[in-house]
């Protein structure tokens, strides 16, 4: 029987520190045998633990500014499609996530395509059990935190879905304009439209929560510490 090759794929600001890091190998890279790829600034490299473990390393210079990379590669629409979500994290943080799958869709997709399944998640989760294999070709997303929507932190795809889960940037500037009407238009919410764009409801199941966020004193965030 040929086994499932994974990749797990970190995309973000790598904040959570070495236990976090550490976590996530034992209970999720070292359990699947998977192969890691880290997606981040180059800025935020300071002799971390995943850089050796990386077998892909898709960080990408400074982006000295985010809007500069939506400016870029689409037209002024976006401005008004994240200033829906004014507020409610969607632009505050919210497009410089879609934005980073944007540029694992454009640059990377033909590696990530190479794996049966992929797990995309942020650097600040911190594992405490091992993590479930993909079956199926269905999706799962842990419970919690789905804040109107559905949760956004943590995901494991079927690679052949891939290129429509890393599209959530061009899935939205498409579409931003049918989402008016939504009262509290954030990250999750969007995240929630986008999957239900590509894949069937059966196919998605939500599993039981194995890991939680965590972040070092000095992690910078664009939010409130609690």
């Amino acid at each position: 029987m040929v086994k499932e090759k994974y990749l797990v794929v970190l995309g973000g600001y790598p904040r959570g520190g070495e236990k976090a890091w550490n976590s996530m190998y034992k209970y999720v890279k070292d359990h699947l045998k998977a192969d890691l790829a880290i997606c981040t600034e180059k800025k935020w490299l300071n002799n971390q633990s995943f850089i050796k473990k990386a077998d892909y390393d898709w960080t990408f210079e400074e982006a000295a500014d985010w809007h500069e990379y939506c400016s870029k590669n689409y037209d002024k629409q976006w401005e008004q499609a994240f200033e829906l979500g004014k507020d409610t994290g969607l632009l505050e943080s919210g497009f410089i996530h879609f934005a980073i799958k944007d540029i694992i869709l454009e640059n990377h997709i033909e590696e990530v395509e190479k794996y049966d399944y992929i797990i995309y998640s942020r650097f600040d989760q911190m594992y405490i059990s091992y993590h479930l294999h993909g079956y199926d070709q269905n999706i799962l997303i842990p419970e919690g935190e789905d804040y109107f929507g559905i949760g956004d932190r943590h995901i494991l795809i079927p690679s052949a879905l891939a290129k429509d889960y890393f599209g959530i940037l061009k899935f939205f500037l498409k579409n931003y304009i049918e989402f008016k009407h939504i009262n509290y238009l954030n990250c999750e919410t969007v995240n929630k439209l986008h999957l239900e764009s590509f894949v069937r409801k059966e196919r998605l199941f939500r599993t039981k929560r194995i890991q939680f966020t965590v972040a070092e004193k000095n992690d910078q965030t664009n939010f409130v510490k609690a």
